[in-house]
Order: C-alpha cells, then sequence, then structure tokens
C-alpha cells in the first residue's frame, strides 16, 4: 500500500487505518522525503524535490515519490529510479499464491504479470535451486550506501515450506553510535539473522533507519510496535510512502 496515489506521506498507522481488515505491517521501500526541505536522497543521487512531485512514469523514473517500485493491484505507484546510488533493487512481488522475491536492475519495470510488489533492498538471502541450500545473498554491485549503515532495520523473508511470510523489523534509530552495542543491524547482521534465526528460505531489506516501523492492530501507541525516528521514537512514526501490510480476508 501507499500513502496515497500522490506525492505526500503518511504514518504506517494511518496507512494501516484505509482497510479494516489490515492488522499488520511494516514499513515498505525508499522514497524522497517531501516532508521536510532538509532531505538529501542518498538512494537515488541527484533526485530533487521537483522530481518527487512529478507524476509517476516508467519513461521518467526519477520521477514521483517513491525511488523503487510499488505497484499495487495493477496501478504503479512509484518506479526504480535510475540514479548513481541504488541499482540492484530487491523486489517482492505478491500475486496472491504466487509471492516470490526477485533481484532487478537499475530502472527495470515490474515483471510480467505481477499485479502487486514493492521493491526496497539489498536483497538479503536467496536459495540454491541446485543444493536446495538458503544462502546470505547480498549483490557485491549493490551501489546502495545503507547496506554498510548500523541502524534500525526492516526485512521480510519467504519461509517455502510452510508458505508464510515473515515481517522483522530491528529496534535502534538512524546511523547508531558505534558504542551503542543494542542499536539496530547493518545488512549483513540482518541478512544472516534472518536465515539462521528465522530460517527463511529468500528475504530482503526495506528501508532502514527512521522508517523503520511495524505496526500491530490493537498494540502498542495506536498499534505502532516498533518505531525508530530516533532512540525512543520521542517524535512518533516517520510519515512514509508505501508500506507492506497483512489483511485478515474471507476466503
Amino acid at each position: 500500500m501507499t500513502a496515497n496515489t500522490t506525492h505526500q506521506l503518511a504514518p504506517l498507522n494511518q496507512i494501516a487505518a484505509q482497510d479494516p481488515r489490515i492488522v499488520a505491517g511494516i514499513n515498505g521501500g525508499y522514497f524522497y522525503r517531501t516532508d521536510t526541505s532538509s532531505f538529501i536522497d542518498n538512494v537515488c543521487w541527484g533526485k530533487n524535490i521537483t522530481d518527487a512531485e512529478k507524476p509517476v512514469s516508467l519513461k521518467a523514473p526519477n520521477d514521483g515519490v517513491g525511488d523503487t517500485l510499488v505497484i499495487v493491484d495493477g496501478e504503479l505507484r512509484s518506479t526504480n529510479c535510475d540514479c548513481i546510488g541504488y541499482n540492484r533493487p530487491a523486489l517482492v512481488v505478491l500475486n496472491g499464491t504466487s509471492t516470490y522475491i526477485t533481484v532487478q536492475d537499475l530502472a527495470s519495470p515490474p515483471p510480467p504479470g505481477v499485479v502487486s510488489g514493492i521493491a526496497a533492498g539489498p536483497n538479503l538471502v536467496s536459495l540454491n535451486t541446485t543444493t536446495n541450500e538458503t544462502f546470505v545473498n547480498i549483490p557485491r554491485d549493490d551501489q546502495n550506501s545503507n547496506i554498510l549503515e548500523w541502524s534500525s532495520n526492516t526485512g521480510v523473508g519467504l519461509i517455502e515450506s510452510s508458505n508464510e511470510m515473515v515481517l522483522v523489523t530491528v529496534n535502534g534509530y538512524d546511523s547508531c553510535r558505534l558504542w551503542d552495542p543494542v542499536c539496530g543491524m547493518d545488512a549483513y547482521h540482518l541478512a544472516f539473522f534472518m536465515k539462521d534465526y528465522v530460517r527463511v528460505t529468500t528475504a530482503m531489506e526495506m528501508d532502514q533507519g527512521g522508517s523503520t516501523t511495524m505496526f500491530v492492530k490493537g498494540k502498542g501507541e495506536q498499534g505502532i510496535v516498533s518505531c525508530s525516528t530516533d532512540a525512543s521514537c520521542s517524535y512518533g512514526p516517520r510519515p512514509l510512502f508505501s508500506a507492506l501490510m497483512i489483511g485478515a480476508y474471507d476466503a
């Protein structure tokens, strides 16, 4: 889901309120922060607020608030940018029973037949189909500056054997202090945690740092159970553009 179809942003619990069937969710992909004049986009270098406020278009992949692909019920809400800084987005495709994670390239369009999906990254865990073993798989050519940043973090994983999706947030804040041993994880530590402890088959990272948020209906502070705008979430959850939500739907 997205905050709406324009360039506006909203906290995760407000995004969840769009549909009463939603029971849980996490923050989504990278985006241009239109809520602050001091923002510098380190995922899509060179993108500015003028670009962010333009309509989304595959022909102009840097236009629109999202830096990574978001498609909801066949409607394109944002695209993978083609700026320096993020050339290997990971995409979780949500096509009902056909849900999978794939790694894309710079400015990649949606794969054929995708109904809904959300891109972020980096990719964290993949399955070796020859040996049937999982392995940490962060692309070596990924230019995403957030890979090595130690901060609060967000991940989504798929467990093939039980047909489950796992949502993970790591508490902390943006750019953790080196002497704070309980603050956050970088992409490599998150990848090993999801592979060895959560036992996922495949996994990818969402946006992290101050964007890291988890919503669980009826829990926490108005549904917010994990928030990382600072060490104590004193500013409340950050306004977001996109989110990965789980709903309770009739069969």
